[in-house]
């Protein structure tokens, strides 16, 4: 069951320490459509557009957003998501986004994996050290994970000054 529904929302040019213009670490389901995030950022953390980190295991569902211009200091240009039950990502559009890893999403602590028909484009994963990885999508700590969907993504024109340009992997069963 969903507690929070965000549909047909623009957010440009926030800025936070982390969640440039979403932070939630509140325990509700959400699902977000339609909504538009321009050049957001995280001054001094993570995830330029949104940081949802709950306190508990719940679900997140993303449709049919746009992500464009980004910026995180530390991981996920666009999204920092982690600590939830479920995540689907579907029909989404990141595009220069930028951050030290994950230009355009850091994904972390996740027990289901949904991603179809999302568009990554021109997303970095850089910093002082060349050790960005995933400069269109990092996952970390999937291990475990008991649905994992990645069908129909077009990842292209990411770069990544450590690993993994399009997609950085760790700690998973991934297939």
């Amino acid at each position: 069951q969903t507690s929070l529904v965000l549909t047909s929302l623009t957010f440009s040019n926030n800025s936070a320490d982390n969640g440039g213009a979403i932070y939630n670490d509140d325990v509700a389901a959400w699902k977000m459509d339609s909504l538009t995030f321009t050049s957001n950022s995280a001054t001094d953390g993570s995830g330029g557009a949104v940081y949802w980190l709950p306190v508990t295991s719940v679900a997140l569902t993303i449709n049919d957003g746009t992500f464009t211009s980004n910026t995180a200091t530390d991981d996920g240009g666009a999204l920092y998501l982690g600590g939830f039950s479920a995540l689907t990502l579907e029909d989404n559009e990141f595009k220069d986004n930028e951050a030290d890893n994950g230009g355009a999403a850091y994904v972390g602590a996740i027990s289901d994996i949904v991603a179809v028909r999302n568009v990554f484009c021109s997303n970095d994963a850089i910093n002082d050290l060349s050790t960005g990885n995933g400069g269109g999508l990092y996952l970390d700590t999937v291990l475990g994970t008991t649905k994992k969907y990645l069908k129909n993504n077009i990842l292209h024109d990411n770069t990544a000054d450590g690993n993994g340009g399009g997609v950085w992997v760790t700690d998973s069963d991934l297939a």
